[in-house]
């Protein structure tokens, strides 16, 4: 299974020296636009990075205040045992 994810993310590696000839451009206009961010913390306040950053407001979360701070419902240093994930397709 380990092998079946590095060979999944070696496109991902590739993708940086990849030209736009190539189909391989990142940005929010480029052939790759999705190729990551799908994996963050909950809890807290989404970050930009993620796919489709003008969806983020509407998650009813981000209606919480508790849970729209960077800290979220989460202590400072907690650790990550503590902090709990969005997985995406990869996980």
């Amino acid at each position: 299974m380990q092998l079946v994810g590095l060979v999944h993310d070696i496109g991902k590696i590739m993708f940086l020296w990849g030209s736009r000839e190539e189909g391989q451009e990142s940005g929010a206009d480029g052939q790759q636009w999705s190729l990551g961010g799908d994996t963050f913390v909950v809890g807290c306040q989404i970050p930009d990075s993620v796919v489709f950053p003008q969806f983020n407001d509407l998650n009813p979360d981000m209606a919480n205040p508790k849970l729209n701070t960077a800290h979220g419902m989460y202590e400072e240093h907690c650790g990550l045992d503590a902090l709990k994930f969005a997985w995406g397709h990869d996980e």
